[in-house]
């Protein structure tokens, strides 16, 4: 089972693949489970991106889920073209239907990318910025913050001096 799309919205898109009845079974080609298959692949790529834009996962925001069965069934249809003997690369038709599938299925990253899904109801989860708590320094026995050691004029190191066009205190002086 898939988060996003049906095999029933893939067919919509590839009815020259379907039976009669314009649905996949065990007789078509890709059969009903292929389909399930490529159709899992494609949530599983759209969650990555869903993901990695701070998203939830799966998304279930009823005004934000039919965009992503649209691309989902899109994609799922572009792969089901792909296994078609005649997909592939041509010098002659750069323009075959699977390209044309894939190319608007690519599309869902920037649409996931450009925040309109938070208009649409989805939430994000709040991440930790990468040095969140992180601290300076260590923690003595008492667990309190360890004091440094040095000081910033030890040594003849006098920082203030710089700024007032004077020449920083010699390093010999004053140890």
């Amino acid at each position: 089972m898939s988060d996003y799309g049906s095999t029933a919205g893939v067919a919509v898109y590839v009815k020259h693949m379907t039976n009669s009845s314009g649905a996949f079974d065990t007789t078509t080609k890709p059969t009903l489970a292929d389909v399930d298959t490529i159709l899992g692949e494609i949530c599983a790529q759209l969650n990555g991106w869903l993901a990695a834009a701070d998203y939830g996962v799966p998304v279930t925001s009823a005004r934000a889920t039919p965009i992503l069965d649209r691309y989902a069934n899109l994609g799922a249809a572009g792969m089901c073209e792909l296994t078609m003997r005649s997909a592939g690369y041509s010098k002659d038709d750069q323009n075959k239907r699977e390209n044309k599938f894939m190319d608007e299925f690519y599309k869902a990253e920037a649409f996931i990318n450009s925040g309109a899904l938070l208009g649409l109801g989805v939430t994000t989860i709040a991440t930790a910025p990468a040095l969140h708590q992180f601290r300076v320094g260590g923690r003595n026995a008492g667990h309190q913050a360890a004091r440094p050691i040095f000081r910033r004029t030890m040594f003849g190191n006098d920082p203030a001096a710089e700024n007032d066009g004077n020449k920083e205190a010699s390093y010999s002086s004053d140890i």
